[in-house]
Order: structure tokens, then C-alpha cells, then sequence
């Protein structure tokens, strides 16, 4: 059975616009965002039958996990199936799109690992259905994201060598936060566009800092 060992990336969104809200409960955005070097660690074995899941416990049923249902969005239920083993470095519930950058790992390796042929297309619409950070994970980094954060755009912008993450002690799921933006009635923001002093970088806006304060 082949083996293939994989790094999923945190991500940082330097900039973060609500533009919008979606009658299905998503919320319109405009992201400048990036990945750091911050990563969690894969091992996908192929081969096996089904999809298992070998991870911290604390991380909660294996049908929830991003990973396994990435794997089993993307594979044949009659084919062959993959064992995941995931150890976990990106703290959960702090915005690093941790499961979602899973999730996406695991959609590029399977189609690497068992020559599945699956343009990046294809598997950010795949990503897509899974969550709305996926499509970022599987293209190049830093991007200029818009819509629910399927509408990826690759943008070359300088950054710093290095970023200081604080994480706090509170865990911030993104639904809670998107949720409290609208309890709170918080204001859309203006639309921003790609090459303006936002979208290079050299400009912070964040639409959301308030629902983490609270």
C-alpha cells in the first residue's frame, strides 16, 4: 500500500470585509489572505478498504472531520479507500482554517496518491461543498478571496518575513462569529477591489474583530 505524507497549512486573513449577507445564512466577503508556515501533519495510506480516521480524540467523531469527509467526497465508495492519519498543530477554533486546510490536503494528496487525475477545478469545487476556506488551500498563496471564499484569485503582494500569532485561551468557530456579526447588526462594508492599498497588503480592515471581542 502506497503511503504519502502531507502538510496542511494555517492561513491568515490580513484583511476581512463582510460585503454581504446570502439568504442561505452565508455571508458575502472580500479576504486578503495568506498561508504561514504553521502546519498540521498528514499521512495518507491508500489502498485500504473505506475511509479511517487515526486522530486526537478531543478533535470529536471521525463522519465530522473535514479530512474524512473530504476523502470520501472525492472517492469512489466502490473503489479504493484511504486510512488518515492527522496530527493536529493548528490550534482548532482560533480562524487558522485548520480543517479546512485538512480537508484540502487530503483532496490534493488522493489525487496525487492514487493518480485520480482530478484538475484543481474540480477539486475546488469539490472544497467548496465542504467548506467555504477549502478552495483558498488548493490553489497559490497569498490570494484575494471573495464570495463565501469559493471565488479564489491568486495576487502577488509584499509581505512581512514573519507573523506573530497570538492565540487566545477562548475558542472562535467561525459560524459563532459570522453569527454573532448579525446579532450584533453589525454594518456591511463597502466593496473593496483587488490592488487597492487593502488588497496589497498595506492596509488592515476587519470586519469581524468585534465578534472576537466580545
Amino acid at each position: 500500500m502506497e503511503t504519502l505524507q502531507i502538510l496542511a497549512y494555517a492561513k491568515l486573513n490580513l484583511s476581512l470585509r463582510v460585503v454581504g449577507r446570502r439568504p442561505d445564512g452565508y455571508h458575502e466577503l472580500q479576504s486578503l489572505v495568506t498561508v504561514v508556515d504553521l502546519a498540521d501533519e498528514l499521512t495518507l495510506t491508500g489502498g485500504e478498504q473505506g475511509v479511517t480516521l487515526d486522530a486526537p480524540a478531543e478533535l470529536g467523531p471521525p463522519e465530522r472531520n473535514l479530512a474524512v469527509r473530504a476523502a470520501r467526497a472525492l472517492l469512489d465508495p466502490a473503489g479504493p479507500g484511504v486510512r488518515i492519519v492527522l496530527r493536529k498543530r493548528i490550534p482548532a477554533g482560533a480562524g487558522l482554517g485548520g480543517g479546512s486546510s485538512d480537508a484540502a490536503a487530503v483532496l490534493a494528496g488522493l489525487n496525487s496518491l492514487l493518480s485520480l487525475r482530478r484538475s484543481r477545478k474540480e477539486l475546488q469545487q469539490i472544497g467548496a461543498s465542504l467548506g467555504a476556506d477549502v478552495p483558498f488551500f488548493l490553489g497559490p498563496s497569498p490570494a484575494w478571496v471573495e464570495g463565501i471564499g469559493d471565488r479564489v484569485t491568486p495576487i502577488a503582494v509584499p509581505l512581512p518575513e514573519a507573523f506573530l500569532i497570538l492565540v487566545p485561551t477562548f475558542r472562535c468557530p467561525t459560524p459563532d462569529v459570522y453569527r454573532a456579526f448579525d446579532d450584533l447588526g453589525l454594518a456591511l462594508s463597502p466593496p473593496a477591489f483587488p490592488f487597492t492599498a487593502e488588497a496589497q497588503g498595506t492596509s488592515r480592515r476587519c470586519s469581524v474583530a468585534p465578534c472576537v471581542r466580545r
